[in-house]
């Protein structure tokens, strides 16, 4: 089950326009596209952050006081979100957690890991129990959402079946990226990675301790790498490094995209993207 709050519909603002806010681009892009043109879906944390280390300002959280959904990821990846709505929503805010539709197998075998929107399998179910909860919350437009969420199920499941065809082919399977926000991904198709250049909860701004760098440095000479994954919202320094050490090609993943991002500004073309660089890498052998 989703984790949810109570809430109603409400048309009290002064365009009647329901307001939605999303803590992180990916979960706005999906709300966005289920909700189409009659709401106003609204984006908490700007592009180019990170929300593992994110301290809003209380302008970037106004939204909050006129939103009837707030829909997050939880697992406290961002808890910021979720501690200000306390201060300043409107008390019959409800709040759509992501983790909170996660099988209890999937979150012990990926350690409470919350990036799972980047596995598009999982998000393909959460896709069906957030058009249920959009519908249920605004019955005005459920026909709608109810259709625009088998549409973008349907086009997840295709990408789920083109992603599995196109990494089950690369011949490298391990792989050494920034944080763990691709272990999901990773666990659905077949990789796995041997090292993670930080420990993003323990490093604020997503420094990397010499520690990580000598154990991401190992594994690379390990699993003979020649590709290390970088991240557009965290400094290229140590990957700069592990190309001066080990002549290793760096190559950029980004797991939260944004609306002028070529190529990420929506969910869908995020992860066709991230795959396409995973494709390339992987594919990089002695």
């Amino acid at each position: 089950m989703v984790s949810i709050g109570c809430g109603r519909d409400d048309a009290s603002k002064p365009d009647n326009r329901p307001v939605i806010v999303a803590t992180i681009f990916p979960l706005r892009s999906i709300v966005g596209q289920l909700a189409g043109d009659w709401a106003d879906v609204e984006l908490l944390m700007p592009p180019g952050s990170s929300p593992h280390d994110f301290e809003p300002q209380p302008a970037q959280m106004e939204p909050l006081s006129r939103a009837d959904l707030l829909v997050a990821v939880g697992l406290n990846l961002d808890g910021w979100a979720e501690r200000a709505a306390q201060q300043v929503a409107r008390k019959d805010l409800r709040v759509i957690r992501m983790t909170g539709s996660t099988p209890a197998e999937v979150t012990r075998s990926l350690a409470r890991n919350p990036h799972l929107w980047m596995d598009p399998a999982f998000t393909k179910d959460f896709v069906g129990t957030l058009g249920d909860a959009l519908g249920g919350q605004y019955p005005a437009h459920a026909d709608d959402i109810r259709t625009r969420t088998r549409a973008m199920q349907q086009e997840l499941a295709t990408m789920d079946a083109d992603f599995r065809r196109q990494l089950s082919a690369v011949p490298v399977k391990d792989f050494v990226a920034y944080h763990n926000a691709y272990d999901p991904l990773a666990m659905r198709y077949g990789l796995r990675a041997v090292a993670h250049l930080t420990q993003i909860e323990l490093a604020p701004g997503g420094e990397v301790s010499p520690q990580d760098l000598v154990a991401a440095l190992d594994a690379i000479r390990l699993h003979r790498l020649h590709v290390v994954y970088i991240e557009p919202q965290y400094p290229p320094r140590a990957a700069e490094i592990l190309r001066e050490e080990a002549g290793v090609k760096v190559l950029s993943l980004d797991d939260l995209g944004g609306p002028s991002i070529p190529g990420y500004d929506s969910y869908q073309a995020m992860l066709k993207s991230d795959v396409k660089v995973l494709v390339e890498g992987q594919s990089i052998q002695p």
